[in-house]
């Protein structure tokens, strides 16, 4: 059943809630931010499901979610009785809002509480819509949000200079003041002989926080295309023997740029690591061929699918799904009976995790 979302006042709280309806214009119920999650309470309509509905993971519309932002600006002093996914969404919708104003916003909120989990989201928040590697709750080119209010910079700043900065929040500072450095470093040993095991002697050399900001630009520098070759040629270098556990996360980065960028030179590399790979680099290697798609992928995936264990069966099953979706059932259901309820569960699983328009 279709439905839209429509914004209305609450003339009783004064505040806007989400009226849901269908195609028809029927009122079907409503959706209100409560305790942290947006909730649905069902209407009158007997083709709506009873009880109440969570969805939080909805995408509600640009105009509806700025409507909504200066009741998520009330929430930041209690984030940490939020739910994650509620908490990201109450600092994404403040930028979004009014990025002009969301400094002064999240820092009053922040000072106010004392909880630095309000700062923490926010300058994450700053660096993702820095880079825009397909994170979750940001989508788009990045909105510049950093660059719009200088403050945001200097803050960062000043806390580099603090004598104790939090855990939570090093690793973003680091980040926003270093950003350009780490990108360039990263770059420069993606594109040398040796970069993996030399990018990863850097990172154990440094303190925490400029380690995790080094994996984040070499994952932000990853998320250029035009890198795919020089990615491939430093898997190569690894190969299966990534022992060293700094350089393994770099490996798996690799990996995963490589069915990013659909970079099929990468085929027989990806093929190795998934047949005898570590189990990480295997994992990896099997969602990179699936990014692939093509019949070698479908091919080399479902290979071992009478045998092939969990957490692998799943990638297997769904390169079936991909490859013919309406010819799936028949391949999968003997291997269904054969293996047994196990089996079926990976399927469900699997179809879960289609998106809608393949199901």
């Amino acid at each position: 059943m279709a439905v839209f979302w429509t914004v209305e006042l609450d003339a009783r709280t004064g505040r806007h809630r989400l009226a849901v309806i269908n195609q028809q214009a029927d009122y079907l119920g409503l959706i209100v931010w409560d305790s942290g999650r947006y909730v649905y309470t069902p209407g009158l309509d007997p083709t709506c499901p009873s009880g109440m509905m969570e969805v939080a993971d909805q995408k509600l519309p640009e105009r509806d979610r700025a409507l909504l932002a200066d009741e998520h600006a009330t929430l930041l002093p209690s984030m940490s009785t939020l739910r994650p996914n509620a908490r990201w969404a109450a600092i994404r919708d403040v930028f979004q809002a009014d990025a002009a104003h969301a400094y002064d916003v999240i820092v009053s909120s922040w000072r106010a509480s004392a909880q630095p989990l309000v700062i923490e989201l926010a300058l994450e928040m700053l660096c993702r819509d820095v880079w825009r590697t397909g994170f979750k709750y940001l989508e788009g080119p990045p909105a510049g949000w950093l660059e719009r209010d200088p403050r945001w910079l200097r803050l960062a700043e000043q806390l580099t200079k603090a004598v104790e900065v939090p855990t939570l929040l090093a690793p973003h500072v680091h980040e926003i003041v270093n950003r350009d450095a780490l990108l360039a470093r990263a770059r420069q040993h993606l594109r040398m002989d040796g970069g993996v095991a030399r990018y990863a002697e850097i990172t154990a050399r440094v303190t925490h926080a400029e380690s995790v900001a080094s994996v984040r630009g070499w994952r932000h520098a990853l998320a250029d295309p035009t890198v795919a070759p020089a990615a491939l040629a430093r898997l190569n270098e690894v190969g299966l023997d990534a022992q060293q556990p700094r350089a393994r996360v770099l490996c798996e980065d690799l990996i995963t740029a490589l069915g990013t960028h659909r970079h099929e030179p990468a085929i027989p590399l990806l093929a190795s690591l998934w047949q005898r790979g570590q189990r990480e680099l295997r994992l990896r290697a099997g969602l990179a061929l699936l990014a692939l798609g093509t019949a070698r992928t479908h091919e080399l995936l479902t290979a071992e699918l009478s045998e092939i264990e969990p957490p692998y069966a799943r990638m297997a099953i769904v390169a079936e799904l991909q490859h013919d979706p309406l010819d799936a059932f028949s391949r999968l259901a003997p291997h269904v009976e054969r293996r047994g309820e196990h089996f079926l569960l990976e399927v469900v699983n699997a179809l879960s995790s289609r998106p809608s328009k393949d199901a």
